[in-house]
């Protein structure tokens, strides 16, 4: 687990307006800016691979992740700003208001955002405990992952899945994990998140069979020019107690 240390990288990028959507996150404040392009499109320049880059893209040095924990929206439609602003409004266990989006990334449908397209939020960029797992080892140690749908009444979209593939690879290179470690929500609580319909199994026997499933060569610039255009939006900190700020970035 090398070469951590923080790249500001980001390239060609698509502005889109949020639709409501909540998640299905167990655990509100600040201002930061939302990065976007999709995975196609910044494959396609043949720079650095687009899921890579939100990977190693953060404020602070990368922690020794021990989990993934996989979940739906369980809604048609969501953004990172849309679940930001739904997850601000519940309460942790102290009655104190969420601080912000639960998960460390969010994976689009097409609908809010783009088909495929990979959200880092300000967990992720901060290096900071996730609010989803409902366990506190498993927030603080597992990367929580979003799938925006409702995988009870329909499957993830092959974009959704290949997208998820390439995010599982790169996690699973940089923190050494096998296959009981990617988990479902459900398996840490009584819920049917992410969905009966969303073939985890099938995913993770994929990426844990040898193959790589990226699709371009994986390089590491240590110095990577930032470019493009920014919105901003209301987003929190893991930690429920305190305020932050920082950008997502979305690729």
């Amino acid at each position: 687990m090398s070469d951590r240390f923080s790249f500001r990288a980001v390239l060609l990028l698509l502005c889109l307006n949020g639709v409501a959507a909540s998640g299905c996150a167990d655990g509100g404040e600040g201002t930061g800016t939302v990065r976007r392009a999709t995975s196609e499109e910044s494959t396609a320049t043949g720079s650095r691979p687009a899921i890579e880059l939100v990977v190693h893209t953060t404020k602070e040095p990368i922690r020794p992740w021990k989990f993934v924990v996989l979940h739906h929206t369980a809604t048609e439609s969501g953004s990172v700003e849309s679940i930001d602003a739904a997850h601000k409004q519940r309460l942790d266990s102290s009655g104190r208001p969420w601080k912000g989006i639960g998960y460390h990334f969010l994976i689009g449908n097409g609908n809010g955002m783009p088909d495929g397209s990979v959200a880092s939020t300000f967990r992720w960029n901060e290096q900071i405990a996730g609010a989803h797992a409902g366990a506190a080892d498993y927030n603080q140690w597992g990367v929580g992952i979003c799938l925006v749908g409702n995988f009870e009444e329909h499957r993830p979209t092959p974009k959704q899945i290949a997208a998820l593939e390439r995010l599982l690879t790169e996690l699973r290179d940089e923190f050494g994990l096998g296959k009981d470690q990617i988990l479902r929500h459900g398996d840490l609580k009584a819920t049917a998140c992410p969905g009966r319909l969303f073939e985890v199994e099938r995913v993770t026997n994929r990426i844990m069979d040898g193959k790589d499933v990226r699709t371009a060569v994986r390089e590491r610039p240590r110095d990577v020019v930032e470019t493009g255009y920014t919105l901003k939006f209301m987003e929190g900190a893991a930690d429920e107690s305190s305020k932050r700020t920082s950008p997502a970035r979305i690729f």
